[in-house]
C-alpha cells in the first residue's frame, strides 16, 4: 500500500480506512484507479506520470 500512499499523497491510516470501506475513497482518486486498471498502467508507470504533473495547475483545474 505504501505506493498508492505516496502516489495519491495520502498516509497509511487514510489508505487503510479507504480499503476498508470506513472512509468513502475521493472521486478523483477513483477515477484515477479506475482509469489505472482499465488501462493497465502500473503504480511505477503513474508514478512517472504524475512527476510532470503542475500541482498548483492541477489544484485550479
Amino acid at each position: 500500500m505504501a505506493a498508492i500512499e505516496e502516489l495519491f499523497g495520502v498516509d497509511q491510516l487514510t489508505s487503510r480506512r479507504w480499503a476498508s470501506g470506513e472512509q468513502a475513497v475521493p472521486r478523483a482518486v477513483a477515477l484515477c484507479l479506475l482509469l489505472m486498471v482499465s488501462t493497465a498502467t502500473s503504480i511505477s508507470q503513474a508514478r512517472i506520470l504524475a512527476d510532470g504533473v503542475d500541482t498548483e495547475l492541477a489544484k485550479s483545474a
